[in-house]
């Protein structure tokens, strides 16, 4: 079994339809892509290697995640691994941060192989074991966006807020010291500080970066945000805010998505999956859905992504089960191209491996 087959089943990619719909009152694929592309567009500032680096960083938040325990060692081991493109150079310098739960992980690596260091923030994604993640994910309804000099006018999702509360709140393990005590500690030498995350983790990234400049960061950090796969966070309202206050702070941004992925339509871009049928046919019930969510969501709500989108192209799985437009089908799909290897693979960077535990005391839903 592939590893990709334990994040999307035919019932987790209903269920990832159906959280949208139910909230508003993340197979047998090969692993051997095939007919990759890629178009990156948007910022001129876009940095492969950067791209590289944080998408593999934002890879190993998943490491032994079910499994809390082990994931501090388990995490070391893998940044010591030499033939990732982090190359042992990323050392742990905080966390990781888990929330009492075990739902929503985060560490900060640092890179101290040149004479100023670089940092690196990475936010776990959506893990099916718990049902915070759930709320973050599909709790889409708005709320006002209250840091910074936003408007009553600029709105994040319900869950994005409550995702970013969460994270605020955790603690290094060792030190007992929040992310933002670790951050007034550290010199203002001018290092480079990313800020990364897949999936839902990428969508907590971008409601971080803007909190983080809006904290004052942005004046002590070069900040470069580099998302993967992230769903929307806001409204039109905080795209527009979100991206002022990152070009006027000398911050970049660059969310990557690959051109094939469900999980970043949601939710701006939700015609586009019926329109492209992306991944590949939509099965009858998926159709349904996301026409039922756009129902809802009407006039009243709507989503616009942050800039810039950088498409890196795609690969095809090469023997999903099923027929074309079949649920079994199509969930193969999903889960191949949303996979954090796959992002890689499209990046021309090493995949990761590691250890994979299954969700504790309860029964899976991946």
């Amino acid at each position: 079994m592939s590893n990709y087959t334990k994040y999307f089943s035919p019932f987790s990619t209903v269920l990832l339809i159906v959280a949208v719909t139910v909230s508003l009152t993340q197979l047998g694929c090969s692993d051997n892509p095939l007919n990759g592309n890629s178009t990156l567009f948007g910022s001129t500032s876009y940095d492969p290697t950067a791209a590289k680096i944080t998408m593999t960083l934002a890879a190993l938040t998943y490491v032994n995640e079910n499994n809390p325990a082990f994931i501090k060692d388990s995490l070391k081991i893998q940044l010591a691994k030499t033939n990732y493109s982090t190359q042992g150079n990323w050392k742990l310098a905080w966390g990781p941060g888990l929330s009492t739960d075990n739902a929503n992980m985060m560490y900060i690596a640092v890179d101290s192989s040149e004479i100023i260091p670089s940092y690196c923030l990475a936010i776990r994604g959506t893990d099916w074991c718990y049902l915070t993640n759930v709320i973050e994910d599909f709790f889409v309804d708005q709320t006002v966006y209250p840091f910074g000099t936003a408007s009553d006018t600029v709105k994040v999702s319900d869950g994005s807020l409550i995702g970013l509360d969460t994270l605020l709140q955790l603690k290094d393990p060792a030190t007992g010291k929040t992310m933002q005590q670790f951050l007034d500690a550290l010199p203002n030498i001018g290092s480079t500080f990313y800020i990364t995350g897949h999936s839902l983790g990428g969508a907590l990234a971008t409601i971080v970066t803007s909190w983080f400049l809006d904290a004052g960061f942005g004046g002590k950090f070069k900040v470069k945000s580099y998302t993967y796969a992230a769903p929307s966070v806001g409204n039109d309202g905080y795209r527009l805010y979100f991206d002022n206050l990152v070009s006027s702070k000398g911050a970049e941004s660059h969310r990557l998505i690959n051109s094939r992925d469900l999980v970043p339509r949601f939710c701006a871009n939700l015609q586009q999956i019926i329109d492209d049928q992306i991944p590949t046919t939509l099965p009858a019930l998926v159709t349904a859905l996301i026409q039922t969510t756009q129902q809802y969501f009407g006039d009243s709500i709507n989503y616009k992504n942050v800039a810039f989108t950088e498409e890196i192209g795609s690969y095809t799985p090469t023997n999903c089960p099923g027929s074309s437009g079949s649920l079994d089908n199509y969930s193969c799909w999903v889960a191949f191209e949303h996979d954090h290897n796959n992002y890689l693979r499209l990046l021309n960077a090493d995949t990761t491996s590691f250890f994979y535990a299954g969700c504790p005391l309860t029964i899976t839903v991946r």
